[in-house]
């Protein structure tokens, strides 16, 4: 999905996330045109902070966000704690 994080979209994945019991991973990239970079680097921050906040029903699932300056996931471990992990970071 291409998204650009207004509040349908959002709304589209809470749905997702809280009805698809067997889902593995969810992969969301972000487009940021015509933006500054600082705009862009922020905008990315804070969709992927609420993005991985989501409840999720299924205790397998891994959400992996993307845009043009990193590449980050988030899943819960076997303890029920979240960790984020990044896979890229490109802020040049």
């Amino acid at each position: 999905m291409g998204l650009k994080g207004i509040d349908e979209e959002i709304n589209l994945l809470v749905y997702i996330l809280s009805e698809a019991t067997v889902l593995d991973e969810l992969c969301v990239s972000v487009r940021n045109k015509g933006e500054t970079k600082e705009a862009q680097v922020w905008n990315a921050y804070s969709f992927s902070n609420l993005l991985f906040m989501l409840p999720r029903v299924s205790s397998t699932c891994e959400i992996v966000f993307s845009d043009g300056h990193m590449r980050a996931s988030s899943k819960f471990d076997k303890n029920g704690n979240l960790t984020l992990d990044i896979i890229q970071c490109n802020f040049e």
